[in-house]
């Protein structure tokens, strides 16, 4: 069975992406940022291979390469758009 990834955001505006590996039963931080806003909510692509981080005023898509964040790949504001 392959490693599962998933992603947390921090009181310290940081966003840490995990692997979990089920043979072993262990959590592994593989990569950290911290932002200059605080981000409010992430979406994982199911690869882990594309995330979304959102904050107040603008979205940034990141692809993780090793362990860093290829920044600002694409920042969209979405100040003024509704979401249904």
């Amino acid at each position: 069975m392959g490693q599962s990834k998933f992603i947390v955001i921090g009181e310290d505006k940081s966003i840490k992406l995990f692997t979990f590996l089920p043979g072993q039963g262990e959590f592994n931080c593989i990569m950290s940022h911290v932002f200059q806003d605080s981000p409010i909510v992430v979406a994982l692509q199911h690869h882990a291979l594309q995330f979304v981080v959102g904050f107040k005023d603008y979205i940034k898509i990141f692809v993780p390469v090793e362990d860093k964040l290829n920044i600002g790949l694409m920042e969209k504001n979405i100040k003024g758009i509704c979401f249904l």
